[in-house]
């Protein structure tokens, strides 16, 4: 009788495999519901503060890059929500600067978030900058970063690259 039983079992199991695999075949049985993503309207930017100089003197035509990233291996950004905060730490560095808009979509380098003051994360693109990813370059005097939300704000004042 117990050897009969375990017969039983072994045939229910090999019987639940085959059904289960049916199911599977027949979409009836999925790991993760399907849903569609939908497309985010608001692009996804970060902001990167550079001397005048520096911007217009950039180099090749193609990408933009700066001394950080020869000397630290990237180049240091900031989200919209630290830029003013990192405006304020480099006010007292150079005269004019400009701040670079980066859609963080087109750019083909490899951008990482890291560890910065506070242990507040930054982004760090580590590479030159395609040119096609920056989208707007706004220059503004350093004793003045507080004029960054208006600029941003006024796209008439933002000249684009």
């Amino acid at each position: 009788m117990e050897f009969i039983c375990w017969i039983l079992f072994a045939n229910l199991i090999v019987l639940s495999f085959f059904v289960a695999l049916l199911f599977k075949f027949l979409g009836l049985i999925t790991k993760t519901p399907k849903t569609k993503k939908k497309p985010s309207k608001k692009r996804r930017v970060i902001y990167h503060i550079t001397p005048l100089a520096d911007w217009v003197n950039s180099g090749s035509g193609i990408n933009y890059k700066n001394k950080t990233l020869e000397t630290e291996g990237f180049i240091h950004c900031s989200t919209p929500k630290q830029i003013l905060k990192t405006a304020e730490k480099y006010k007292t560095h150079w005269d004019k600067l400009v701040l670079l808009e980066i859609d963080v979509e087109k750019v083909r380098t490899i951008i990482k978030f890291e560890s910065g003051d506070n242990k507040e994360f930054f982004p760090h693109i580590y590479g030159p900058i395609n040119l096609d990813a920056i989208t707007r370059d706004i220059t503004f005097d350093h004793y003045s970063p507080e004029k960054i939300p208006t600029l941003l704000k006024n796209k008439k004042e933002a000249k684009k690259h």
